[in-house]
């Protein structure tokens, strides 16, 4: 299943608005250069001040009166350079029978706040994806 899964890198529920609300998926850090890798299935150390603070954005997504209006999938890739501000992108991984939200108005709601957020890792570069449904 490609949906939000409950595991030691996913979140809870999210804030219900509306008739939508936001359900937590995965993280998956995909790149951390620069930092010391752990052993195991998962390399990268969590980031977790980055992790609440990009939840708390995405968890106010049906509150946006831009959000798509209909239930999905998404998943928001943050690719962090240093301390500079995050490169935002949309990142479809999905199975073909997954109904994706419409990546436009996702970004138009969360792009302006999770440009504010930062790494804590000290990394080269970081490279995070967050996995989400609106139900």
């Amino acid at each position: 299943d490609d949906g939000p899964a409950d595991d030691a890198r996913s979140g809870g529920e999210g804030e219900r608005a509306g008739d939508l609300s936001v359900r937590r998926g995965r993280v998956a850090y995909l790149r951390c250069d620069g930092v010391e890798h752990a052993g195991g299935p998962f390399p990268c150390p969590r980031d977790e001040a980055l992790e609440a603070a990009v939840w708390s954005i995405v968890d106010g997504l049906a509150a946006c009166a831009g959000a798509p209006s209909a239930p999905g999938r998404g998943d928001v890739r943050l690719d962090y350079r240093g301390d500079a501000a995050p490169a935002i992108d949309w990142r479809d991984t999905f199975a073909d029978d997954v109904v994706r939200l419409d990546a436009a108005r996702v970004l138009g709601c969360l792009r302006e706040e999770l440009a504010g957020t930062r790494q804590s890792l000290g990394a080269r570069r970081l490279l995070v994806s967050f996995r989400f449904a609106l139900e």
